[in-house]
């Protein structure tokens, strides 16, 4: 039986890695761009845009659907790889821990 002491310490110890890894990702800078770079998308690990670049060559009256598109797939994008950067530095505080079966992350 594992030692329930020696655990719970770990539990704590990975609270307090994850609220400063959490913290981390308010600051960590991502960017997705579409379209060769015609939508850049901007913002932080946490998932939070913070700028929006659409170059002038992809804004047309005529076309306004493509743009959308661009947008639309800069901002999936973004958000993919800001879960991505989210994760694993998540995974990183989790990695050491040692629960039983059944309780991984």
């Amino acid at each position: 039986m594992p030692n329930i002491m020696k655990m719970m310490k770990q539990v704590t110890s990975m609270q307090k890695k994850m609220q400063s890894v959490q913290e981390d990702l308010k600051t960590t800078a991502v960017e997705f761009g579409s379209g060769g770079g015609a939508v850049t998308v901007r913002g932080h690990a946490d998932g939070q845009v913070t700028e929006i670049e659409i170059s002038p060559d992809v804004v047309k009256a005529d076309d306004v659907a493509m743009l959308e598109d661009l947008v639309l797939s800069a901002i999936q994008g973004f958000q993919a790889k800001a879960g991505e950067v989210a994760n694993s530095a998540m995974g990183a505080v989790t990695a050491g821990l040692q629960l039983p079966p059944g309780f991984g992350f």
